[in-house]
């Protein structure tokens, strides 16, 4: 059964592979980024997702091509959830 406990651990250890000192784990999390979203309750995008989001997306040791795919995968899935998010 999905708890709210289990969620939170689950955000919280893809929140620390957002951060990870490895390069290559932060790109593989931020691949990952747009699958995640989607299955995360939708109150958690704007406290737990967003930043993410950020920080992989001004992360320079994120591959230009993992850092368009979280541009194209995640920014679509919150317009669509009719959450604005403006990018600089």
């Amino acid at each position: 059964m999905y708890t709210y406990s289990i969620s939170a651990d689950l955000r919280t250890h893809f929140r620390n592979l957002c951060q990870d000192d490895t390069p290559m784990v932060r790109r593989a999390a931020a691949s990952k980024l747009g699958e995640f979203a989607k299955v995360v309750e939708v109150e958690f995008l704007k406290s737990d997702l967003i930043p993410m989001f950020v920080n992989l997306a001004q992360d320079e040791q994120v591959y230009f091509y993992e850092r368009h795919n979280i541009h194209h995968k995640f920014l679509p899935l919150l317009k669509n959830l009719g959450i604005c998010f403006q990018s600089h």
